[in-house]
Formats: structure tokens, sequence, C-alpha cells
């Protein structure tokens, strides 16, 4: 899998009104408070090239006393990535003018500003902007703050959370959050972006053994975005941390399939005749399997008769146990004998 850094357009609508709002006591031209917030879409792809609208009411502008240099900042955590954004399509207005966009790729933010153009003590100015070429870069929840400096007075009279975006890996297998996330040998595509201390999606990624097998061997992954826990990258069973001091960030395992049971008939029941015998007269057997990787892995019932031929296909049209199911066999057409 390639690796690719895409971007992400956010496009920004707020309006400001006169309502009072959040308790604070407004200057001259401040704003009073914050209301009607949204951000859609709620999901994206994790490094997919999206647009997020955001939407809000800024309460109590005062437009009418010639303020220059009001605006409204947005801010966004480092799963954001914004080294490469731009701020395109500034709009504010009514009465207002000289409006502009700037991004701060080490503050993790986008400013709009404007100044007053003969508005109202109730102005309500209503703000666009497009954040071109950012990248979200991990999986989880990044919320969207906007701060708001009415009277540009070089502080916010009014903060607040705006909304919150989800990332998704969509393209990988499975997304593991929360340490030490457990994965299991073997298993390829795991999104490791939403663990604290890994690398964000594009880059690669050092493992430092630390318990277990595993202690004193690093192991390494392409892409944190869709990690291949493989002995060809040097994983084996134990822990492992981000960094060399670090804590235990993920935990190896071997797949392993605990206990299968088969019950004559279509359905699962106590009944268990595995290592056992039925009668030809039962014409089906039902398959459930308990196993320590249901969370990462689907698992796979395979037939063969007395010769040892895979007979699968001729029993089941779908060998597969999804969590919490179940695979019925139709054995009506098998030879006596043993069957595995």
């Amino acid at each position: 899998m390639t690796a690719r850094r895409v971007a992400t357009t956010v496009f920004v609508l707020l309006v400001a009104a006169a309502v009072g709002g959040f308790g604070v006591t407004p200057a001259s031209g401040a704003a009073t408070g914050v209301t009607g917030a949204a951000v859609t879409p709620s999901t994206v792809t994790t490094g997919d090239t999206t647009t997020v609208s955001v939407s809000l009411t800024v309460e109590g502008v005062d437009a009418s006393d010639g303020t220059t240099g009001g605006s409204v900042t947005l801010s966004v955590p480092d799963a954001v990535d914004l080294t490469d954004a731009r701020a395109t399509n500034v709009a504010v207005g009514p009465n207002a003018s000289g409006d502009s966009g700037t991004v701060d790729a080490d503050a993790g933010t986008v400013t709009v500003t404007w100044d007053d153009d003969a508005g109202t003590a109730d102005e309500r100015l209503s703000v666009a902007v497009d954040v071109e070429d950012a990248v979200v870069t991990r999986t989880g929840d990044s919320s969207v703050t906007a701060a708001v400096d009415a009277d540009a007075t070089g502080g916010a009279e009014v903060t607040t959370t705006v909304g919150t975006v989800t990332a998704v890996a969509s393209g990988s297998d499975r997304s593991v959050t929360g340490t030490p996330a457990t994965l299991y040998l073997g298993e390829r595509g795991v999104d490791l972006t939403g663990l604290d201390g890994v690398n964000p999606a594009g880059e690669s990624q050092r493992l430092y053994g630390v318990s277990g097998d595993a202690e004193g061997s690093p192991a390494r992954v392409a892409y944190t975005l869709a990690a291949d826990v493989t002995a060809a990258n040097g994983f084996v069973t134990g822990g492992y941390a981000a960094t060399a001091s670090g804590d235990t960030v993920v935990s190896v395992v071997r797949p392993r399939v605990t206990e299968v049971t088969l019950s004559p008939g279509s359905t699962p029941s106590s009944v268990d005749v595995a290592n056992g015998s039925v009668p030809q007269s039962v014409s089906q057997l039902t398959v459930t399997a308990e196993r320590n990787f249901a969370d990462a892995e689907n698992a796979t019932v395979t037939v063969e008769d007395a010769d040892g031929l895979d007979v699968t296909a001729q029993v089941t049209d779908s060998p597969t146990i999804a969590t919490g199911e179940s695979v019925t066999l139709d054995v009506s057409d098998l030879d006596a004998g043993d069957t595995t």
C-alpha cells in the first residue's frame, strides 16, 4: 500500500447577531455569545480529501464603531495537519470590508479578519472561508473550536467548541484505540494512528519491544495507517512501545481458536459431537468457534473428508464465522467415515 498525503477543505460559516450568551461582559464591539454551531459531515475518512462545513451564530457584535481587524480564529488539534493549507474564498458581510484569511500551521489555526463598514450595533456577519490542502492524519475525534475577537482587542470575547469531526480509516482492515491495543501476529492493514505516541498517517513507525518475547527487539511498519503485524516486519509476541523508554502501546499475541462446537441440526445447541460420531440420518451440523481474535478477524471453517480432500464447498456456500454467529454444514451427501 502506498501512503499519500491528501487534502481536506474546510468551509466555515459564522453569523453574528445580537443575543446575549455565555455569561461574558462584552467590550465595545464585542460579541456576546455563540449559538447554533454545527459541523458537517460528522464523519470523514482518515487521509482522504473532504469538505467540512462549519456553521455557527456569533451573537451581539457592534459593527457600527469602526473596528478594524475583527476576527474569528478556528483551532484544530494536531490530528489535522495544516502544513500545506491555505485560506481561500474568504467572504464577510454584510457591512464589512477588507476580509482576509490566514493559516498558522504551527499553531493549528485559521483566522478570518474583517473591518467594520458602517454596520449596526447588532450586526449579523456572515463569514466564510475555504481551508484547502489540509490533511486529517489520525483516526478518531477532532474537535474544532472558534475564538471570536469582534472588537479586535487581541483577546477572545467568546471561545467555544463548534463541533467534532470523526475520522475513520475505511481503507484499513481495522482501527485500534486505547493502549495497550491488542494486535494479532500475522494480521495486516491495521490502523494505528489513533494510538497515543504513534506517528500519524503517511509516516512509518519504529516500535520497541519491552516485554515478552518482544523484549529488546524492534519492529517496524511502513505505514501507520495500514500496519502489517508480521514476522517480516520484526513482530513477535509481547509488548511494544512507541519510544525506547515509553509505555506499552500495543500487545502482540498469537491468534488462537480455543473451542469448536459441532451441534446436530441447523442451530447451535448445548449438544457437542466434535470428536464424536453422528448417524447418517443427521443431515446438518452447526459449527460455532470461540477464538481470541474475534475483534480482528472472522473464523473460516474448512472441511476435509476421510481421504483428506477439501470438501468445504460441497457442504456450505459460506464458511465464514463472524463474531457471535455460526455456520451450518449440509453433510447429507458425505460418505460414512472420518470428517475433519
